[in-house]
């Protein structure tokens, strides 16, 4: 089964992390004509000022990051045999994130791999997400370094990280990086996403906030297809349940989609042209039954939970709704604890209702 790992607050939210670290101790390759040094351009918002190149200390930065990725690159390829051979195929396709300074106008994020390793899984590369300045230093992000596999065989576990956007969300000169690392499985997968922006002296994960409140990251989908990355969050039209685990790891518990639309100045709105397109996919489905609980599992509501802010979101009211809900929990073993929770979802009005 296929799943989201949510990473920090179901929104769709229309946007798009410090000291030096030193390279590790492996020695790099020379680099080739063909390694030579990429500023990859960023596609420019319509109200951005037109880019200009980067500055000499940037550019012998992104030179010095190309050799040291073309060394590590080099010895993965060496050792590609180790793999079945339809594991070797995506290599050169995934590992072109590594080679690449990611042009962020006022300097760059870069995806800077530690080394290549082979063990009887497969290939793994250890990276460290980074932005480099305009005066060439290096700044890391506040994270646990990613990591690039694959598999050596279909069975084994393959990781694949992605640059999906690197945009000015806030304004300030500076493209925000939106990245996202899917794993996958021979049973399903998930996918991570974070936001990162360079900001006094450092990286950090980008704000995201609505109401005086925060909403955490769940998910990037660019649901109009402008390349500015929405924001799926696993909070609800305000308050939201959710369980946090021990390592940080932020469920929700059957929150309904609503979308958020980044304005362009680092604020957000739950409306806009991506926010209905984004909402009219999540809300597509009309359900056989509002009251669907999992008796089996203690008269789960989490599914009903989305369909029943969906009915709201096309236009249903309130006593609309819950005159259904109890309608249809009648002859159920759900009691009316399960009926009441989704009646409270009912009686919250959404940021959006879709018209035809």
């Amino acid at each position: 089964m296929f799943r989201v790992r949510v990473l920090g607050l179901l929104l769709a939210i229309a946007c798009g992390g410090g000291s030096q670290s030193s390279p590790p101790p492996s020695t790099p390759a020379p680099a080739t004509e063909e390694d030579a040094p990429e500023v990859a351009s960023a596609p420019a918002a319509a109200e951005e000022p037109e880019a200009v190149g980067p500055s000499a200390e940037l550019a012998a930065a992104c030179a010095s990051f190309a050799e040291h990725a073309a060394g590590v690159l080099a010895e993965a390829q060496a050792g590609l045999d180790a793999l079945d051979e339809d594991q070797r195929a995506p290599f050169a396709a995934q590992s072109e994130v590594f080679r690449r300074c990611h042009d962020a106008g006022r300097g760059a994020w870069v995806l800077f791999p530690e080394q290549a390793v082979y063990d009887p899984a497969g290939l793994a590369i250890p990276y460290e997400i980074r932005f480099v300045d305009e005066a060439g230093e290096v700044h890391p992000v506040p994270a646990a370094p990613g990591l690039f596999r694959l598999g050596a065989s279909w069975s084994d576990e393959q990781v694949a990280p992605k640059v999906l956007s690197v945009r000015d969300l806030d304004g300030d000169g500076r493209g925000e990086l939106a990245w996202q690392s899917s794993i996958s499985y021979p049973d399903g997968g998930e996918v991570e996403y974070a936001l990162w922006r360079f900001r006094e002296g450092a990286v950090q994960a980008y704000p995201l906030t609505f109401m005086d409140g925060p909403v955490d990251l769940h998910a990037l989908v660019d649901a109009d297809g402008d390349g500015v990355f929405e924001v799926v969050s696993a909070s609800t039209y305000w308050p939201c349940e959710v369980t946090n685990d021990m390592d940080g790891t932020t469920h929700a518990t059957g929150c309904p989609p609503v979308a958020f639309e980044h304005v362009g100045d680092g604020t957000l709105r739950p409306s806009g042209p991506a926010a209905e397109r984004y909402l009219r996919g999540r809300c597509e489905r009309t359900p056989m039954r509002l009251f669907d609980t999992d008796e089996d599992s203690g008269c789960d509501v989490t599914y009903s939970q989305v369909d029943v802010a969906c009915e709201r979101v096309r236009g249903r009211s309130a006593d609309e709704v819950i005159e259904r809900l109890r309608r249809e929990a009648q002859g159920t073993r759900c009691g009316a604890e399960a009926l009441q929770t989704l009646i409270d979802w009912a009686r919250r009005d959404p940021p959006m209702v879709l018209r035809e």
